[in-house]
């Protein structure tokens, strides 16, 4: 039996995704402009694609002055602080 990889793959991303605001959004505009599903599916994975590279070349960037121990630190505190802002401000 052949496993397909690639529809595991998929299937996870599909399953970490549901619920996540860039989903519903992308859901809503499907049910807004059903006639324009290929260009939103093509515009969400580029706007995925941009936003993850701004990401990684951040990261990189950071890298080079921020230690690695300093950057876990630095992360789990604005998660905590985003947390506190969401949860009394919503």
């Amino acid at each position: 039996m052949e496993i397909n990889y690639t529809f595991i793959i998929a299937l996870s991303i599909l399953v970490g995704e549901i619920g996540d605001k860039t989903f519903l959004a992308s859901l809503g505009f499907g049910i807004q402009y059903p006639n324009y599903k290929v260009m939103l599916v093509v515009g969400s994975i580029l706007g995925m694609i941009a936003s993850d590279s701004i990401a990684i070349i951040s990261g990189k960037f950071l890298s080079k002055y921020v230690s690695e121990e300093k950057m876990q630190k630095l992360s789990g505190i604005l998660f905590l602080l985003f947390g506190v802002l969401g949860f009394v401000f919503a």
